[in-house]
């Protein structure tokens, strides 16, 4: 990817690429460039369906982007003899501007056999890697972390939940670990299986920092349209950088996954297309593509009146065929309507006759209804 392009500024935020297939716990090194380099605290998991490693996870939960995700524990029993906590950390695209405020967001989901949900889910941004080789403590340093709001405690075993966070930066910073960086006593918690384990194990997907200003572009395929049967028509717009794309049918069947879709239909037909920008938020569109008998497009439509000076005949020559219900309105210098003709006439070209106007000089308005209002100097002469 290039990095000019980037907006989400985290490098491998769905966690796809890999160095070595995971096939154990704590490997989140594996996925490339995120890593781990505490010796007293436990790395980050990585899992990823290029094994079976992920199967027996996938029990609980499936990457929400992709093949990969994290996973790591970010919560311990508050009565255990020390905060247990685990983290993965990445260097980012760029350094952090000063005085910028960045968002930071990422999608979690609670695994269904923590004992706790807690609202302890937080992300620091750091000039340089965090590092805590004290055996004695296994909460990392952060004085200024971002962090999920207070008592949103995410409980949700089944779905993806986003959790959204805001930074303004000092300048310098270049690095983003993701776990949490609060005590025990600063983390809110709620029991969801009182009989498992003492932990709150979250996966991780679609992790992200970006400036908060950065524009969006949700999907959008436009209005419904009409071809002729035989033609072919391509759908979406252009392909942006960190976005992701997927066509289907109104079956719900996978057709592409480009910015474009190249369709032939044979039937009226719909298409949706489910879009996901660089910071993973999803949006969708839907186009219907009806075949035969299509209403004559006069979007662009255009005209010239010839001769001017005219004396009883003019015509008006149209760049399609003479829209239906065209008419030519003629107003005097002081704007009063003085007379209306119906546009008809063969192919692209309607013929008016000016006979019972006087001859002077007025304004010739040529109307297609909702489409067009448009006004020409014409000058009668007898």
């Amino acid at each position: 990817m290039n990095q000019i392009l980037a907006q989400n500024l985290v490098p491998n935020p769905s966690f796809e690429n890999y160095s070595v297939c995971p096939n154990n716990m704590g490997q989140i090194d594996r996925a490339i460039p995120w890593y781990h380099e505490e010796l007293n605290v436990s790395n980050g998991d990585y899992y990823n369906r290029c094994n079976d490693f992920n199967s027996a996870c996938e029990y609980y939960q499936s990457p929400l982007t992709g093949n990969g995700m994290a996973a790591l524990v970010v919560f311990a029993h508050p009565n255990a003899t020390y905060e247990y906590r685990e983290y993965i950390k990445v260097k980012l695209n760029k350094t952090l501007e000063p005085n910028i405020n960045y968002c930071v967001t990422y999608y979690v989901s609670l695994l269904g056999l923590s004992w706790r949900a807690t609202d302890a889910l937080c992300a620091c941004l750091s000039e340089d890697s965090l590092l805590c080789n004290d055996p004695d403590i296994m909460l990392l340093p952060c004085s200024d972390y971002a962090s999920n709001a207070v008592g949103n405690i995410i409980k949700d075993t089944l779905g993806w939940t986003k959790v959204t966070m805001s930074y303004t930066a000092h300048g310098g910073e270049q690095f983003l670990t993701v776990g949490n960086f609060k005590t025990s006593a600063q983390s809110n918690s709620e029991i969801v299986a009182p009989d498992i384990g003492w932990y709150s194990y979250y996966f991780i997907d679609d992790v992200a920092v970006y400036e908060c200003s950065t524009p969006e572009h949700p999907a959008n395929i436009g209005e419904d349209k009409c071809i002729e049967s035989g033609d072919t028509i391509i759908l979406g717009s252009e392909q942006r950088a960190e976005y992701l794309y997927w066509w289907y049918d109104i079956q719900g069947n996978l057709l592409d996954t480009t910015a474009t879709l190249t369709v032939s239909p044979t039937q009226t037909t719909s298409y949706i297309l489910v879009q996901k920008d660089f910071k993973f938020d999803e949006t969708r569109d839907t186009v219907t593509i009806s075949v035969g008998n299509c209403p004559i497009d006069y979007s662009d439509v255009g005209f010239e009146i010839y001769p001017n000076p005219a004396n009883d005949i003019v015509k008006v020559r149209f760049n399609s065929i003479v829209p239906e219900g065209s008419v030519m309105q003629i107003y005097d210098m002081i704007g009063r309507k003085v007379a209306e003709y119906p546009l008809k006439g063969a192919e692209n070209i309607a013929t008016v006759n000016l006979g019972n106007l006087a001859t002077a000089v007025y304004h010739a308005t040529v109307v297609v209804p909702d489409i067009m209002r448009k006004s020409v100097k014409l000058v009668v002469i007898h």
